[in-house]
């Protein structure tokens, strides 16, 4: 189990909430946890002056499943988020508090996901890996109701290509669709745009003729 979060679950480091909830919440659900975490199923009720056996192993049960959803989910936080959270005894009031604390982000976190879209570069490797980043920071700050115009998001991807192609920036820029797209197009224009601006110099001028 623990092997498993580890490597499909981030670390929440109070910057990556909407990012961090939406995998820790798939892994409770996928733990079978997750109706604890968010309360559809409370703890069972028993007799207060005699419980039957049913009804304490009932209990028994909820709380060690409580128990590892909540194990689960301070497993995944910083030593600092941690602190908050612990002295919480349920799964759901650790859920709900971090949900309280961190789900609407403030301006500064939203300044940290800006900070790393302007300062992104491609290595000039493959770059597939390295458009999902960009596309992901664009998500995150999409999220949190900071948009920028297709033609915008096109300048930071040319911004971000390597220097060894600065010579193909305006024959790019002068290749631009200047028309509306839907949202789910801007990924493929940009993928569009890349492939333009990493074929070699000598292809590119051969396409003009």
């Amino acid at each position: 189990m623990s092997n498993t979060l580890t490597t499909l679950v981030s670390v929440f480091d109070s910057t990556n909430y909407s990012t961090w909830s939406d995998l820790m919440w798939a892994y409770l659900e996928f733990q079978g946890l997750s109706l604890h975490v968010d309360g559809t199923l409370p703890r069972p009720t028993a007799a207060a002056s005699s419980p039957t056996s049913e009804e304490l192993e009932a209990q028994a049960k909820w709380d060690m499943q409580d128990k590892q959803a909540r194990g689960a989910i301070i497993l995944r936080l910083t030593p600092s988020v941690r602190s908050v959270v612990i002295p919480k005894k349920t799964s759901k009031e650790v859920w709900d508090l971090l949900k309280e604390t961190y789900g609407t982000p403030g301006i500064t976190v939203i300044y940290a996901d800006f900070k790393k879209l302007v300062s992104f570069r491609f290595s000039g490797n493959d770059p597939r890996p390295e458009l999902a980043k960009f596309q992901e920071f664009l998500d995150k700050l999409t999220a949190n109701k900071v948009s920028f115009d297709p033609f915008i998001q096109t300048m930071m991807l040319i911004n971000a290509l390597p220097a060894k192609y600065d010579h193909l920036n305006a024959l790019i820029l002068q290749k631009h669709p200047h028309c509306e797209q839907n949202d789910g197009d801007q990924t493929e224009e940009q993928r569009s745009f890349f492939q333009s601006a990493t074929q070699p110099a000598e292809t590119t001028e051969h396409a003009r003729e």
